[in-house]
């Protein structure tokens, strides 16, 4: 049951991984390659962030109580969307260091319980 519960979690999680790194994946790279070009057009980084898109991306604050995430989250929309999305693919990369080796160290649980 134990073994079928965690082949389940395993195989949701790869699809998950495979989703969120390939569409952050290409989304970073299209973004890069947009910046590539309206630097050789213009001379510069394009400066269209998340606010300048969409000005309503605001009424996603938090209440007045959470200042600190209310902060980070400004911070983050009005990042360049190239920064912004290399810096999310980056933090899943991160993250999908950290659930691969909860998934290996489970594994060798399970596994070291079925020896003894």
């Amino acid at each position: 049951m134990l073994r079928t519960a965690f082949a389940i979690l395993g195989s949701t999680a790869l699809i998950v991984r495979f989703c969120l790194l390939g569409g952050l994946g290409l989304g970073a790279m299209l973004a890069m390659l947009y910046a590539i070009y309206w630097a050789a057009r213009y001379g510069g980084l394009p400066g269209a962030s998340l606010a300048s898109i969409w000005v309503r991306v605001y009424e996603y604050l938090l209440p007045d109580r959470y200042v600190v995430l209310n902060t980070v989250f400004i911070h983050c929309v009005q990042m360049p969307l190239v920064v912004l999305l290399w810096v999310l693919f980056v933090l899943a990369l991160l993250l999908d260091k950290l659930v691969r080796a909860l998934f290996w160290r489970m594994g060798m649980a399970i596994g070291s319980d079925e020896i003894a």
